[in-house]
């Protein structure tokens, strides 16, 4: 079981910015940064399968968007809008991996499982309710189908996933588009001390130097059936990181991600930078 954090910083609008955006008729909308606290667990239900169940919590930093009016002479006023923070609990993911091959060419393993609709959906402001993006949960079932694999030569490691989530329609009928997620991670090990009894590696304490690229690419939202054409995107992050495995089943990560490609839709942020970090235990 474990806790880990992850805090998104983004690259955010300006008010001019949105009110520019808006008189284009793009549906604009700055976040300055998240926040998503998780705990998590995980089962050994055999030696092939694994069940995991994660909890986040999710806080959002000075949501703000644009409005577009008309009054009633005609004219038109574009503003931005200061929504203030969004806070609650998020939706709640229960995964499996069940390992399909482990040997000395290295592992392989299917993903799949279900984000459920546990998380806040009714975050307020100025007793207006929030746009269903800026709601800490998404009120949908979206399920999840992947692959990973993995192998060891010495002290390096090479790992690679990808994870496809398909998004049903939730709260204020929206559906916030499926998310395409691909991750390809290197691990070299610079010190510890790392024990082999028959088949079983125990890892007493070690540090891995580690260097991923985090891609995702999501599709357009729809609010009512209507596609806004100015959300979606895709970005690639490229993200050095440290690993320590302690005695006694302790561990802990951070990792500092950067975009080498960000391309948002029109009306949302590009990200500046994202931190993870973690810790969790073995027993």
């Amino acid at each position: 079981m474990g806790l880990d954090v992850e805090y998104i910083n983004t690259d955010r609008f300006s008010d001019t910015e949105i009110v520019d955006l808006t008189a284009d008729h793009v549906h604009a909308h700055s976040v300055d940064s998240t926040l998503t606290s998780s705990l998590g667990i995980s089962y050994g239900v055999s030696e092939r399968f694994t069940l995991s169940l994660r909890l986040p919590h999710v806080y959002r930093e000075s949501v703000r968007s644009g409005a577009h009016a008309h009054d009633s002479s005609g004219v038109v006023t574009n503003t931005a809008v200061d929504l203030g923070d969004s806070s609650g609990l998020g939706d709640a993911l229960a995964l499996g991996k069940y390992r399909v091959m482990n040997g000395t060419d290295g592992l392989a393993s299917l993903l799949f499982g279900v984000e459920m609709p546990t998380g806040q959906t009714d975050a307020t402001h100025a007793g207006d309710k929030l746009e269903a993006e800026h709601q800490p949960g998404s009120g949908s079932w979206d399920w999840l189908l992947g692959l990973s694999i993995g192998t060891r030569t010495g002290s390096l490691a090479l790992d690679a996933n990808v994870l496809y989530v398909l998004a049903t329609e939730g709260t204020q009928n929206t559906d916030l588009g499926d998310r395409f997620q691909h991750n390809l991670g290197l691990a070299y090990r610079i010190g510890g001390e790392v024990h082999d009894h028959g088949s079983t590696e125990h890892v007493h304490r070690a540090w891995d130097l580690v260097l991923e690229l985090n891609g995702e690419w999501s599709d357009k939202k729809k609010v009512d059936g209507t596609t806004d054409r100015d959300s979606g995107g895709y970005q690639l992050l490229l993200s050095p990181g440290l690993r320590y495995a302690a005695g006694g089943g302790w561990s802990a990560h951070v990792s500092v991600g950067v975009p080498v490609v960000s391309d948002p839709g029109r009306g949302h942020t590009d990200t500046d930078y994202r931190i993870t970090a973690g810790i969790a235990t073995a027993f």
